[in-house]
């Protein structure tokens, strides 16, 4: 039983605040792990792998670490001032040797748009996740909150298999929080 869509942890995580992420991440792992879970597939593309790695030599369940991208405003400098080659390079490297100096190695490539139709810089790194997914055949994820149809043809069109080929948001509707499930509803 897998997962496909999860986030154990995004982005930097304060020095001081590690061991209770770690300590929280893996007590809901564990609880999974009782339910039937054998396989979490994490799409958060900025991480610190070294405690995905302390997370994962706590449980007994499968980690499935991505590669890639999430919006543009949440993604360090460094990496929205890439090229396309610079990009394709990175994703490569996550994939087949490892991710930060380990041999930690991505199974999955995310990215992600923010509305439709995608930006310049949405469009580049869509097409180099195509196109390292064709060379590579792994799958990829996207972000996709609006117009999935546009997401796919311009995957497909770069050069991706559509049967490795992952959308989820479709369509959502965010801003909910607070409400209950029949609010939200009405």
């Amino acid at each position: 039983v897998t997962l496909i869509h999860e986030h154990l942890l995004f982005g930097d995580i304060p020095k001081e605040k590690e061991k209770e992420s770690i300590d929280f991440t893996v007590a809901l792992l564990k609880d999974a792990e009782r339910v039937g879970i054998n396989t979490i597939v994490d799409l958060s593309p900025i991480r610190d792998i070294r405690l995905y790695q302390e997370i994962a030599s706590q449980v007994s369940l499968n980690i499935i670490v991505s590669t890639g991208t999430y919006l543009e405003t949440y993604m360090p400098e460094y990496i929205v001032k890439m090229n396309s080659e610079q990009y394709k390079s990175r994703l490569r490297e996550e994939l087949t040797k490892g991710i930060q100096g380990t041999s930690v190695r991505a199974g999955i490539i995310k990215v992600a748009a923010q509305k439709s139709p995608l930006t310049d810089w949405e469009r580049m790194v869509f097409k180099a996740a195509a196109e390292v997914q064709y060379e590579l055949k792994v799958p990829v994820a996207t972000h996709c909150t609006h117009n999935p149809g546009a997401q796919f043809d311009w995957l497909v069109a770069n050069g991706a298999e559509p049967s490795k080929l992952f959308f989820s948001h479709t369509e959502a509707e965010f801003g909910w929080a607070g409400q209950t499930k029949e609010q939200f509803g009405q």
